[in-house]
C-alpha cells in the first residue's frame, strides 16, 4: 500500500505537468509537503526540512512524501534521503546505481554535461547540418549555438585588408580559411578611433609631454610625443610642457605661478629688468623706471604736478608735452583736481614735444582741451563725449597730425554719484578720444572692414546682431597686441552700436576694462588701464611715447 500510493500520486503529478526537473547548478534548498509532490527548488513548504544536495540529479527525481523526501529511479524504485547533509561524493556513490529516468516516464534527457564542448557542424538534432564552423559549449543540459557560423563569409582563399572587413582592425591582410571564414590572425586589433586626442603618458609610460592623435590606422601617432627630464625644483611637467620653473614667467618656481606684467624669471623668482624697480599701483604690481616715470619719479608713488617732468628722477620744470585746459562753464567741486590727474596719466606716457601754435589769437604748447560739465542724458547712461576740433597740418601742409585743440565733455549728474575709479577712467577715456585715439583712425587710414584699411563699416542701432568685423591696421599697435595677446593679427575694432561707439574703440569682447575699449561698469572698483596697444596707436598717429610707461594690463581670461 505503501509503494502503490506513492506510485499513484507520482503519476498524477506528472500527468498535471507540475513536473519540475533538476538543475545541474550546484545546490538548491528543496522542500516537500505531507502529500507526495516533486520537490522543486521553488517550492512554498514551510514548516519542513530542505532535502540533501544531490549531484548528477537529472538521473533521479525527487518527490515529497509524508516526512521523508524520495528519490525514484526511472524503474520506479525508491530511495529514502535518510542523511540530509550527506556530502556531494556520499550521495553520488549511495545512487549510482541508479539507472536514467526513460522517456516514458515523462521526463526530459539532459543532452550534454556543463561546460563540455563540441564543434558546431557535429551538432545533431535539428542543429544537424545548420552550421559550418565555431564550437558550441555545453549549458543548462543544451548545445549553445551563438558562437556557431550558419554560412560562408568568404571564398577559401580570398585575402582582404583586415580594416575592410571590420572595423575593429587595422593593419594586416585577413586570409579565408576553411570552412569559409575570415582568419584574423595575421591582423593588428585597433586600439582608438580615428582623431582622437590623448596624452602622451597615457598612451605610453616612456613619454611624459605632449598629445597623442589616433591616425587612420586606428593606432596612436606618438610623433609629437616627447620625454621631459625632470627636475624637481627646476625642470617640471606643467600643463603637459616640459617647462624650467628657473625661467618660465608663466611658471615661475612652481607651475602656474605668473610673473606680473611684464617681468621676467630668473632663478625661478620674478624680476623687473633695465634697471627697473617693482612698483605697485592701482592696477596691481609693475615694473617702473624711477628715472623718467612721471607718475613714480625717484620712488614709487612719487608723482610730479602736471607742469613738469622726470628727469633722472627728479621732477623739473614742465613735462615734455603739454595739455592745457579751458573750462567751459561751472566746474563740480573736486573736477579740476579729477582733470588734472587725468592730464597727468597721459603726459606720462606722451615724451615727445610738438611745435607751438597761434591759433586765433593764443600760443597752444602743445594741446588745449576745452572741457564742460553739463547734462548729456541722466544719470548712469552716457558718462561722457569728447572728439578733436582742429588738427595740426603735417610739413607738406595736409591735416592729418596730431590733434591742436578739442571738446571733452562730462556729465554733470554722473559726477558725485559714480565712483572716483569710475569718473577718473571717463576723463582719461574723453582725453584719450581728444589725442586722436578712434576719432583719427579713418581719417589716417588705420581701420577697415576688409584685409586692408579703407572700407569703413556701417554703424547704427541696427547693427548689433551681425556686424561686420571692423580692424586696427597701424603696425606699432598691431605689433603690441600680437605681443600682448599671443596671437597674430591686426587689431580687433568694436563692431556694435551707433557711432561714437562703433569704429572708434578697441573691441570691448576681446579687450575687457583696457581703457580704450567701449564702456566701463557704473560700479566698477577696478583701474581702467592704459595697455601699450593704446601707445602704440598714439605712436600711429605721430606721437612719441614712451611704452615702458604703459600700465599693467592683463588681457581677459575668456
Amino acid at each position: 500500500m505503501y509503494c502503490s500510493a506513492l506510485v499513484l500520486q507520482l503519476t498524477l503529478v506528472m500527468h498535471s505537468s507540475v513536473l519540475a526537473f533538476w538543475s545541474p547548478i550546484a545546490e538548491y534548498n528543496y522542500h516537500f509537503r505531507r502529500t507526495a509532490q516533486v520537490c522543486r527548488f521553488d517550492m512554498d513548504c514551510t514548516g519542513h526540512q530542505p532535502a540533501a544536495w544531490v549531484p548528477a540529479v537529472q538521473k533521479y527525481i525527487a518527490v515529497c512524501h509524508a516526512t521523508f523526501c524520495r528519490l525514484v529511479s526511472g524503474d520506479g524504485e525508491q530511495h529514502e534521503l535518510d542523511n540530509w547533509n550527506m556530502p556531494a561524493d556520499a550521495a553520488d556513490k549511495k545512487f549510482q546505481g541508479l539507472v536514467e529516468p526513460s522517456k516514458a516516464s515523462g521526463q526530459a534527457k539532459c543532452k550534454c554535461k556543463d561546460g563540455n564542448t563540441k564543434a558546431c557542424k557535429k551538432l545533431k538534432g535539428k542543429a544537424k547540418g545548420k552550421f559550418i564552423f565555431g564550437t558550441s559549449t555545453c549549458q543548462n543540459c543544451k548545445w549553445r549555438t551563438g558562437s556557431c557560423i550558419a554560412e560562408c563569409q568568404c571564398e577559401i582563399g580570398q585575402r582582404s585588408a583586415c580594416k575592410d572587413i571590420d572595423a575593429d582592425w587595422s593593419d594586416g591582410t585577413a586570409t579565408c580559411m576553411k570552412p569559409c571564414v575570415w582568419d584574423f590572425s595575421a591582423c593588428t586589433r585597433c586600439t582608438c578611433t580615428e582623431g582622437k586626442k590623448r596624452s602622451c603618458s597615457k598612451v605610453d609610460k616612456f613619454f611624459n609631454i605632449g598629445m597623442a592623435t589616433c591616425g587612420p590606422d586606428c593606432t596612436w601617432n606618438v610623433q609629437k610625443c616627447s620625454v621631459c627630464q625632470v627636475q624637481k625644483g627646476s625642470v617640471e611637467v606643467c600643463k603637459n610642457k616640459c617647462t624650467s620653473l628657473l625661467k618660465d614667467p608663466q611658471n615661475c618656481g612652481k607651475c602656474g605661478k605668473k610673473c606680473p606684467g611684464d617681468e621676467i624669471c630668473n632663478k625661478g623668482k620674478c624680476r623687473c629688468t633695465g634697471g627697473r624697480k617693482r612698483c605697485t599701483t592701482g592696477s596691481g604690481r609693475i615694473c617702473m623706471n624711477l628715472k623718467n616715470s612721471f607718475a613714480h619719479c625717484g620712488a614709487c608713488g612719487n608723482a610730479c604736478r602736471a607742469d613738469q617732468k622726470c628727469v633722472l628722477g627728479q621732477c623739473e620744470g614742465k613735462p615734455a608735452f603739454t595739455i592745457e585746459v579751458q573750462y567751459d562753464g561751472p566746474v563740480p567741486e573736486g573736477g579740476q583736481e579729477f582733470v588734472e590727474k587725468a592730464i597727468r596719466r597721459w603726459q606720462n606716457m606722451i615724451t615727445g614735444d610738438l611745435p607751438d601754435i597761434t591759433f586765433e589769437g593764443k600760443e597752444i604748447d602743445d594741446l588745449l582741451v576745452i572741457i564742460s560739465f553739463l547734462e548729456i542724458d541722466g544719470v548712469g547712461k552716457t558718462l561722457g563725449q569728447a572728439s578733436p576740433a582742429t588738427v595740426r597740418n603735417l610739413p607738406d601742409g595736409s591735416p592729418l597730425g596730431a590733434p591742436l585743440r578739442g571738446f571733452a565733455y562730462i556729465d554733470k549728474d554722473d559726477f558725485g554719484v559714480v565712483s572716483d575709479t569710475v569718473l577718473m577712467a571717463v576723463l582719461v577715456h574723453e582725453l584719450g578720444h581728444v589725442l586722436g585715439l578712434g576719432a583719427l583712425w579713418p581719417t589716417h587710414g588705420l581701420i577697415g572692414t576688409g584685409e586692408e584699411p579703407g572700407d569703413l563699416p556701417v554703424c547704427d542701432e541696427e547693427n548689433d546682431d551681425e556686424p561686420s568685423e571692423v580692424w586696427y591696421f597701424g603696425g606699432n599697435a598691431t605689433a603690441q597686441y600680437n605681443l600682448i595677446f599671443g596671437v597674430e593679427g591686426f587689431v580687433p575694432v568694436e563692431a556694435k552700436g551707433p557711432a561714437g561707439t562703433c569704429g572708434v574703440h578697441w573691441d570691448e569682447a576681446v579687450f575687457g576694462h583696457e581703457m580704450m575699449s567701449t564702456a566701463i561698469a557704473a560700479d566698477a572698483t577696478t583701474r581702467q588701464p592704459i595697455s601699450k596697444v593704446t601707445l602704440g596707436a598714439l605712436m600711429d598717429l605721430g606721437y612719441q611715447v614712451d611704452l615702458d610707461a604703459a600700465e599693467l594690463y592683463e588681457p581677459p581670461v575668456n
